[in-house]
């Protein structure tokens, strides 16, 4: 199980997230006052805009209108992220990731800075995604070495793949939960010491459609750790042993 792997040292997450969507949509402008607050602890601020395109008659696309919803905040020194928008509110590691417990605390601290400021009663849907970068030496036999859930072509073709993807949706009603994995590779090999790479990416979305009024909010967090117990069952689920012992 995955509650037995041990830490990988050098764990593959390109990027680690907790999400957490609310209701009702909170001002603009308590958002803009959280940022200000907030940005002396990070490098670099930019507006978040949602698109929305409209459509003729018959069907061609038309310019889209753009509203800005929020704010992202970047601090190279930390490799943390934070995005607020006025209907939700994401913080993310960016690699090298560390410890799911420091990403924790990270978006607790923030959390309970945001609610300080602003009044979301529900929360509505909660999310942990990780997108791991797993590099693969070339040349490269078969994608079965490293992957348990690999693509396959039928065995009259070529079974030479210069790229691929494929997604899978996972619902969980004993541990009410939805998950969505996506398998893709990155179609450029790069080079890695001495030879070349390849880099498949595993990317694991799980989240959970809830209704947590805000005297409640403190369940978010067992919510979250057992989205996270079930990401890291579909991490380890869908690499081989070769592969986990590259980041041990």
């Amino acid at each position: 199980m995955a509650a037995l792997r041990p830490h990988l040292n050098n764990a593959p997450a390109r990027e680690a997230l907790i999400d957490i969507k609310f209701e009702p949509h909170i001002p603009l402008e308590v958002v803009r006052r959280f940022a200000e607050q907030a940005t002396p602890h990070f490098e670099k601020r930019t507006e978040l805009f949602d698109a929305f395109f409209g459509f003729t008659p018959d069907g061609s696309a038309t310019t889209a209108n753009q509203t800005l919803t929020g704010w992202r905040l970047d601090c190279q020194r930390t490799h943390y992220v934070l995005m607020c928008r006025v209907d939700s509110f994401t913080v993310s590691r960016l690699s090298p990731y560390g410890r799911w417990e420091e990403l924790r605390e990270e978006a607790s601290k923030w959390w309970n800075t945001f609610l300080d400021m602003a009044s979301p009663s529900v929360v509505t849907r909660v999310a942990v995604r990780y997108v791991n970068a797993i590099k693969l030496p070339l040349p490269l036999e078969s994608f079965e070495e490293y992957l348990s859930c690999p693509p396959r072509i039928p065995n009259e073709l070529p079974q030479a793949a210069s790229a691929f993807i494929q997604r899978v949706v996972l619902p969980d009603e004993a541990r009410n939960c939805t998950s969505v994995v996506t398998q893709a590779l990155e179609e450029s090999p790069v080079r890695q010491g001495n030879g070349d790479s390849i880099t498949v990416l595993l990317d694991i979305d799980v989240f959970r459609s809830t209704r947590i009024e805000r005297r409640r909010f403190g369940e978010l967090w067992g919510a979250l750790d057992e989205l996270r117990d079930q990401k890291n069952r579909l991490f380890f689920s869908h690499l081989t042993e070769k592969t986990l012992e590259m980041f041990i």
